[in-house]
């Protein structure tokens, strides 16, 4: 007999259970054959191809126009460099320790100066006209060039004190009076070493600035340049 208020479920009979689906794992890209990789690495390295060329171009052309300058300093100092070579016949080495021996006349000598500063003036002009030419120095060797050119008029202040010293001598050798004689070989002697103290002086400074460009040179490996008769054109 059937109880009113309650129903009666009827079971279902459940089918057979079904397997479980296979799990199936995304395999991952290794990091360097991902896409993103790859297109960052070839303009990572398509960057640095253009800035190694750039560097090498720079590096390059630094260098070429080191060797410009090079060579046009060496043209600029032509009317002096023969003077300071030691054995010349117009040395500033031999011919002033000549003169104070008197193996020099005044006359020779005050016309050797008269060349000295001549050749000297028209050196240091040029070598200061190279930061206004086609072959400037490089930026860090601006204050080199600088110091070539003061060293270069310690010599014409060194040639225009032999040029009075010649006088000197000639005053003296005309000179009748002994005493007076003896006082103007006096003063010749002492310009001379007045002389010699400038000449020192042009030296040290020309000396502070070769050092300068030759070690810059050193650090691009830049030869110095060979001996080129005066005239002939510059090397490309």
């Amino acid at each position: 007999m059937a109880i009113k208020g309650r129903s009666r479920r009827r079971s279902r009979a459940r089918g057979p259970s079904r397997a479980p689906r296979p799990h199936v794992a995304e395999r991952k890209v290794p990091f360097v054959r991902r896409p993103w990789v790859r297109r960052s690495a070839a303009g990572a390295l398509a960057a640095a191809a253009v800035l190694g060329g750039l560097r090498v171009w720079q590096n390059v052309s630094r260098s070429g126009a080191l060797r410009a300058y090079d060579w046009a300093l060496q043209r600029a100092q032509a009317p002096m460099l023969e003077h300071l070579r030691p054995g010349g016949a117009t040395s500033l080495d031999d011919a002033p320790l000549k003169f104070g021996r008197e193996e020099i006349g005044g006359k020779e000598f005050r016309a050797l100066a008269a060349r000295w500063e001549k050749d000297f003036t028209a050196a240091r002009d040029a070598v200061r006209a190279l930061t206004s030419s086609k072959t400037p120095p490089p930026a860090p060797l601006r204050r080199a060039n600088d110091l070539i050119a003061q060293g270069i008029d310690g010599y014409i202040a060194a040639a225009r004190l032999y040029t009075v010293a010649a006088i000197q001598r000639g005053l003296a050798a005309a000179e009748r009076d002994a005493k007076a004689s003896a006082k103007l070989e006096a003063q010749v002697q002492l310009l001379l070493q007045h002389a010699d103290e400038a000449r020192r002086r042009g030296d040290a400074v020309y000396d502070v600035g070769n050092r300068e460009i030759q070690d810059y040179k050193a650090s691009w490996h830049v030869e110095p340049p060979l001996p080129t008769p005066a005239g002939a054109p510059a090397p490309s």
